[in-house]
């Protein structure tokens, strides 16, 4: 597979090959117009179910908190993603890092998520122009509140902090994230 070489996101087809090809030599990405069809579908289902009782995460804390209401936006999100960015041990190389985007992205593609489809194309786009988040190997890839092999969630949200620009893009960046997004035309969240 050649670096230029488009790997379309599905949420059901993502081969290693295709990992390798995104992580390795750079291959530019696209979310199939189902894998964001399914993202909107499980998004609209997320928002709906908010103004129905508790919704973990979104009208409640997490983890220890779960039991605590809070009210939808107000900062709640952020709140959540700057308590959740921690992480330990050395930094994974850029190819990982891309690689594990390549993968979350494709999780996100297949629904059920409840992520904004806006999120598809913004990380869609962060890999296509190069920005890659840095991030510990002691942490997940970002699968709900599972933990990873090695870590904990920590660094799904640190991807998240680089989307929304309060992280920078990559390990030696000057600027914070949402400069050098907005410099490379990714839009921050």
């Amino acid at each position: 597979m050649r670096a230029d070489d488009l790997v379309t996101l599905d949420g059901a087809t993502l081969r290693c090959a295709e990992v390798a090809a995104v992580g390795r030599r750079g291959a530019p990405v696209a979310v199939a117009a189902d894998g964001l069809a399914r993202a909107a579908a499980s998004h609209a289902a997320a928002r709906n179910a908010v103004g129905t009782g508790a919704f973990y995460g979104r009208t409640t804390g997490v983890g220890a908190n779960s039991g605590e209401r809070v009210a939808p936006g107000g900062g709640h999100g952020l709140r959540l993603l700057r308590s959740h960015a921690g992480g330990a041990g050395e930094r994974v190389g850029r190819d990982v890092a891309r690689g594990a985007l390549a993968i979350r992205l494709n999780q996100l593609a297949a629904g059920g998520s409840g992520a904004d489809p806006a999120w598809l194309g913004a990380v869609a786009d962060a890999l296509n122009a190069g920005l890659t988040p840095e991030f510990a190997v002691l942490g997940a890839i970002g699968t709900g509140d599972l933990t990873g092999a090695r870590g904990d969630r920590a660094d799904a949200d640190r991807r998240a902090a680089v989307a929304v620009g309060r992280r920078p893009a990559d390990p030696g960046a000057a600027a914070a994230g949402g400069g050098r997004r907005r410099r490379a035309g990714v839009p921050v969240l």
